[in-house]
């Protein structure tokens, strides 16, 4: 999807009848059976071919589809890919330019099969997420879903880029695993530096004190986060000077050493305030936080409106169909084209046009 909002020609290979999973997994409340909302979320900007790659008429329009195409993308389970005949050293003979990537739970020729829960739970992501009294907590979306396809994105404009420059193609071996890994960098520092290091801390940090989530007097909760220089300002915005000369609570090093006084001082003082009143003090103070929202308060607000991150998808992008609305690309550049051309594809939508008016068939 990322690639197809650049401009890429992204085709879309399906099973005939059935399709994505994504297209029949659930359905929500008050929806026309058709609309496919949570499969639209992730499939616009591509078209779709469904063709049955066991068939000898299937296998004949993905080779002369391989031949003419860029980049080929297959996520399939363990060792499909390869049954079917499209692995990388049959489509590396085919078209020696093509970038081939190879998105997996573990890697490519691992025999396991993945869920983004699984590889949660696998790679100690899930361990450390949570609070410290209480049992490890999955992560509040599909991460490691996201990041393989971060990174594979990544990945693939940088092997494009290669490929111009060489006229060689490079297989691209993802895998969820040694994405979530890469992302907890910050633990990493410390166990690959001392041996040890990362237990759950809830909303808090090993390395900076504060860093933690406070009850408001009516009920709300805010977040907020300090360094040396911030750690004065909060002070003074909170009324609480005399901290800020506190040899207990000087540095960071200080705070993390006692990291209990300093939770407990602004957990007392910050619940003897409304939530807005807290959130208007550190403003006014330029100290880094936020008031903890909710997704919807998230989207509706003025930040998100203007940043154009939420987009409707209308029905004649859609075949007629009810329109839908999609999150919008997190980043903007100059002399940027529409982010939508495609709406999500009806299974199937593109045969005619991939098979006739692309490969000529």
């Amino acid at each position: 999807m990322m690639l197809g909002d650049m401009g890429a020609e992204v085709i879309k290979v399906e099973t005939p009848n059935r399709g994505d999973e994504l297209r029949t997994l659930f359905q929500f409340p008050g929806r026309a059976a058709n609309t496919e909302d949570y499969f639209g979320m992730y499939n616009r900007n591509k078209r779709s071919l469904a063709v049955d790659l066991k068939s000898d008429e299937g296998r004949e329009i993905l080779w002369a589809l391989i031949r003419k195409s860029d980049v080929f993308v297959q996520n399939l389970g363990p060792g499909a890919v390869e049954r079917l005949g499209f692995g990388w050293d049959a489509v590396h003979s085919a078209n020696e330019r093509m970038v081939y990537v190879n998105i997996s739970g573990y890697g490519h020729g691992d025999s396991r099969r993945a869920y983004d829960g699984v590889v949660q739970a696998a790679s100690g992501m899930m361990d450390m997420t949570g609070q410290p009294d209480g049992p490890p907590a999955l992560c509040g979306t599909a991460i490691g879903d996201l990041e393989a396809a971060l990174f594979s994105a990544f990945a693939t404009l940088s092997a494009l880029r290669r490929a111009e420059r060489t006229g060689q193609g490079t297989e691209v071996d993802v895998a969820m695993m040694d994405c979530l890994l890469a992302v907890q960098s910050g633990v990493a520092a410390e166990y690959l530096a001392i041996g040890q290091g990362g237990s759950r801390l809830g909303a808090q940090s090993p390395h900076r004190v504060p860093h933690n989530i406070y009850a408001a007097a009516d009920g709300g909760y805010v977040f907020l986060v300090s360094n040396n220089e911030i750690w004065p300002r909060m002070c003074r915005g909170l009324d609480l000077e005399w901290a800020a000369e506190d040899p207990r609570f000087r540095t960071n090093q200080d705070r993390v050493a006692h990291r209990k006084e300093v939770n407990d001082l602004l957990s007392k003082r910050i619940g003897e305030l409304p939530r807005d009143e807290v959130c208007r003090r550190l403003e006014e103070a330029d100290v880094p936080h936020s008031s903890v929202q909710t997704f919807a308060e998230a989207i509706e607000t003025d930040h998100a409106v203007r940043r154009e991150m939420v987009v409707t998808i209308d029905g004649e992008l859609r075949g007629g169909r009810e329109p839908i609305k999609v999150m919008g690309r997190p980043y903007k550049m100059s002399d940027d084209p529409p982010t939508v051309r495609l709406g999500p594809p009806v299974l199937g939508e593109a045969n005619s046009y991939v098979v006739h008016d692309l490969l000529g068939l």
